[in-house]
């Protein structure tokens, strides 16, 4: 009796030892919060503008007749293309559209030394005037620029009489500046440098050039 009573106490306290015996703390997995991968912008891309075509060459010279009457309707009392004469070029740049107007055979803008003429900007279906040019007697020079113009300068040379000879000088325009146009004449410093510029093909455009 005593055996059975003895190991039902042992029995007794394994049970309450084992009920007594701290439970390991469940460990609840917490929800990962989400990462979001930052949005990557697309770089713009770079549009490379082709060179300016001059696609409808009828509607512009269309244009640049209707720009000429209205410019000049006060003064010449009725339409321009009535009773004057004149002749285009057009230059294109790498963005722009450029149109030079010389004027021919006419009493208004005409005269001895030469006859006048206009600089025009092509521009999204107008006409802009960039420069009054005068005293054209033969050709237009366009020196070359590294610019989105094209070009810097525009040279027209002028015929003068120089003792028994005649001699020639050189009317300098700056259009995409504000400075007032210069001349150059043989004796004075840089003479020889723009003729050098003037005479080379790859520095210089020539224009009306089948009219000298």
């Amino acid at each position: 009796m005593k055996l059975y009573l003895i190991g039902f106490l042992s029995l007794g306290v394994l049970f309450i030892g084992g009920c007594s015996k701290p439970k390991t703390p469940q460990v609840i997995d917490k929800p990962k919060p989400e990462v979001t991968t930052p949005q990557v912008l697309e770089k713009p891309k770079i549009i490379v503008k082709p060179k300016v075509e001059i696609k409808n060459i009828d509607a512009i010279n269309h244009s640049v007749n209707l720009f000429l009457n209205k410019k000049y309707a006060l003064d010449m009392k009725e339409k321009l293309h009535q009773n004057i004469h004149y002749d285009l070029e057009y230059v294109n740049t790498l963005t722009k559209t450029y149109i030079f107007v010389l004027f021919r055979y006419s009493f208004m803008f005409c005269g001895s030394g030469g006859c006048s003429g206009l600089m025009l900007e092509y521009k999204d279906g107008n006409i802009l005037e960039i420069e009054s040019l005068t005293l054209i007697k033969s050709s237009i020079y366009l020196i070359h620029n590294l610019s989105e113009n094209g070009f810097s300068k525009i040279v027209i040379p002028v015929s003068f009489i120089n003792g028994d000879q005649w001699g020639t000088y050189y009317n300098i325009y700056n259009p995409f500046t504000e400075e007032e146009h210069s001349s150059l004449y043989p004796k004075e410093s840089g003479y020889k440098e723009l003729k050098r510029l003037l005479d080379s093909r790859k520095t210089s455009i020539k224009l009306f050039e089948n009219e000298e």
